[in-house]
């Protein structure tokens, strides 16, 4: 917390373990930092309501944790081109000016959580298509500009994926988001716009965009415990669920793309359902607590 502070400089020093820029009130750049080859476990860059740009490579292939937060003016990220892998936690949040994530081009896994929130000029998470994995929770919020998730094309695996408060997001449906759609422990939407506002939301969307012509469908919540909705491709055909034993539980016609099915008299346990339009038939499996 140094009020006065314009610039750092540490000469003679190449390799750092952890370095702590924070608080700084009238620093401008960390140009002065360019010899510093790498920092290898922590950066910590918060609070520092002048600095517009970071100005300086400071990390190279890998680092544990990377903390980008509360800088104003800060309005890129580019310094970070040369990283693949955060093996602890990543947090770019609360940077007003931040316009671009494209320095975090080669980003290809996370191995702790991730937070992108409070960004509040990023309108798309360009600089994220080759992110592949989060191994811990990855959360998405509060972002006031951000309309489209559609840039995390690579993305195959979260612990949990959380997607609320964005008041303008309205693509949400990536192959992988759409795939979260029935698995009710690793996705969370709340008070985003339109086609993403909720799971069942995305749902839709993902059903609606389908390129093919089979029969789609998706359950929602799975695993349940009074009702679950399906989100259908057509308005026709027919559904029957079974229970584990193959004994026909419930049967009727599909009248709407959009329906919710009571499950109150089925007992606890594995059900299946299967959709059937013309020549097409889809199974899929859902559980009732």
């Amino acid at each position: 917390g140094n009020a006065k502070i314009t610039n750092l400089n540490l000469p003679k020093v190449k390799t750092l373990n952890v370095l702590r820029v924070n608080n700084n009130q009238s620093l401008i750049t960390l140009q002065t930092l360019s010899n510093v080859e790498t920092v290898s476990q922590t950066l910590q860059i918060t609070k520092n309501n002048s600095l517009s740009k970071i100005s300086a490579p400071l990390v190279q292939n890998t680092i544990v944790n990377l903390d980008i937060s509360d800088n104003s003016v800060l309005n890129n990220v580019d310094e970070f081109i040369k990283l693949n892998d955060v093996t602890g936690n990543l947090i770019i949040k609360g940077n007003g000016q931040l316009n671009s994530l494209l320095g975090l081009g080669n980003l290809k896994q996370i191995l702790g959580n991730a937070e992108i929130s409070n960004n509040q000029s990023i309108n798309e998470l360009n600089g994220l298509e080759k992110l592949q994995r989060v191994n811990g929770d990855f959360m998405i919020q509060s972002n006031g500009s951000l309309q489209t998730l559609l840039n995390l094309t690579d993305l195959n695996d979260v612990s949990k994926l959380i997607i609320r408060n964005n008041p303008v997001l309205l693509k949400c449906n990536t192959e992988y988001i759409c795939s979260l759609t029935s698995e009710i422990d690793k996705l969370v939407v709340e008070n985003n716009k339109t086609d993403c506002e909720t799971v069942s939301d995305i749902a839709y969307s993902c059903i609606v965009l389908a390129i093919d012509n089979q029969i789609q469908f998706s359950i929602y919540p799975n695993p349940a415990s009074e009702k679950i909705e399906l989100t259908v491709s057509s308005n026709t055909g027919s559904f029957v669920i079974y229970n584990i034993q193959g004994v026909e539980m419930l049967a009727d016609e599909i009248r709407s793309q959009r329906f919710q099915l009571n499950l109150k008299e089925f007992p606890a346990g594995v059900y299946f359902i299967e959709l059937k339009e013309n020549d097409s038939i889809l199974w899929k499996r859902f559980i009732k607590n």
